[in-house]
C-alpha cells in the first residue's frame, strides 16, 4: 500500500510541474502577443555589417602600429604597400609576434589579431599568384613546360640531347679522373652494380676494382681487378658498393660518389658534380 501512495505522490508531482511549465509558456506567448506567429526582430543590414567590418580594420591597424616600436615610427609608404595592406617585409616582421603573443596569452583580441595579419599576408600571397599563372602566357621564356617532353618522341629526343650533354662532359673528367670501384664478392647489391660499373667503363673511364673481401669479380670491364682490405680503409670506405671519383693532379685529390646503389640518373648527377668539386669538369 506504502508503494501506491509513492506513487501517487509522485504523478500528482509531475502533473503540477507540468501545469507550471505550460502557464510559464502561456504567459510568455500572449505577453508578447504582438509578435504574432511570424515574428521577427530586426537584423542589421549588410551595408552596416560592412561599414563596422572597415572601421574594425582601420583601428586594428593603427592599433598594431602605434602598439610597434618600429611601425609607428616609419612613414606610411614604409607601413602600407600600393595594395592597401601591410608591406610584405613589415608582415613577415610582425606576424611571428602577433603570433607568440596569441599563444602565450590567447585572448579573444590577441587570437583574431594574429588572424587578420595571417589573411593580409594570404591575400597578398594569392594577388601574387593570380599573376604568376598569367606570366608564361605572356612571356614564353618563363613557361617552364617546354622544357619538359610532352610526347614520346619529344621525350626521346630529350633524351638524346642529355645523353649527349652527359657524353661531353664524362669526357671531361674522365680526361683528368678514374674511378675506384670498390666492393665485395659476397654482397648482392654489388653484383647488381657492376652494371653500372660496365657502363661507365664505356664513357670512357679508366676503372680499378678493388675487392675487399678477397672474392673477386670476374666478368667486370675495368683496367685492374683486385683484392686490398687497405685501400677501402685509408678512403674511409665503410659500407660497399661504393664509388670514388679519383684525381690525382686536382687539390682534393678524391671524393667518394656513393656507397650504396643508386639510380643511374643519380649516379651520373653526382659524378658531374664531383668532377666540379674536383675542378676537373669544366677544364
Amino acid at each position: 500500500m506504502g508503494k501506491i501512495f509513492k506513487g501517487y505522490y509522485l504523478i500528482k508531482l509531475l502533473l503540477i510541474i507540468l501545469c507550471a511549465i505550460k502557464a510559464g509558456y502561456a504567459h510568455s506567448f500572449y505577453e508578447n502577443k504582438a509578435q504574432g506567429w511570424f515574428w521577427y526582430k530586426e537584423v542589421k543590414r549588410i551595408e552596416e555589417i560592412e561599414e563596422e567590418q572597415e572601421d574594425y580594420t582601420k583601428t586594428l591597424k593603427e592599433e598594431l602600429i602605434t602598439q610597434d616600436s618600429i611601425t609607428k615610427t616609419l612613414d606610411e609608404t614604409e607601413v602600407f604597400s600600393e595594395d592597401g595592406l601591410f608591406r610584405a617585409s613589415l608582415l613577415k616582421r610582425i606576424i611571428p609576434d602577433a603570433l607568440n603573443k596569441a599563444l602565450d596569452n590567447p585572448t579573444y583580441e590577441n587570437v583574431e589579431n594574429f588572424y587578420f595579419l595571417q589573411k593580409m599576408a594570404l591575400d597578398k600571397s594569392q594577388k601574387f599568384e593570380d599573376i604568376s599563372r598569367r606570366i608564361p602566357l605572356l612571356d614564353p621564356q618563363y613557361d617552364e613546360l617546354r622544357n619538359r617532353p610532352q610526347s614520346p618522341h619529344e621525350n626521346l629526343l630529350h633524351k638524346k640531347a642529355a645523353e649527349k650533354k652527359r657524353l661531353a662532359i664524362f669526357k671531361k673528367i674522365a680526361q683528368k679522373a678514374g674511378i675506384f670501384f670498390i666492393y665485395k664478392g659476397s654482397c648482392s647489391k654489388c653484383h647488381l652494380a657492376k652494371r653500372q660499373v660496365n657502363a661507365l667503363s664505356q664513357y670512357g673511364f679508366k676503372i680499378i676494382a678493388i675487392s675487399a673481401d678477397d672474392l673477386l669479380f670476374k666478368d667486370l670491364m675495368v683496367e685492374k681487378n683486385v683484392s686490398d682490405k687497405n685501400i677501402p680503409l685509408m678512403l674511409g670506405i665503410t659500407s660497399v658498393p661504393s664509388l670514388v671519383l679519383v684525381a690525382p693532379d686536382s687539390e682534393q685529390k678524391f671524393t667518394v660518389l656513393t656507397s650504396s646503389l643508386l639510380k643511374d640518373s643519380d649516379l651520373y648527377a653526382r659524378i658531374i658534380e664531383g668532377g666540379n668539386m674536383l675542378g676537373i669538369a669544366s677544364k
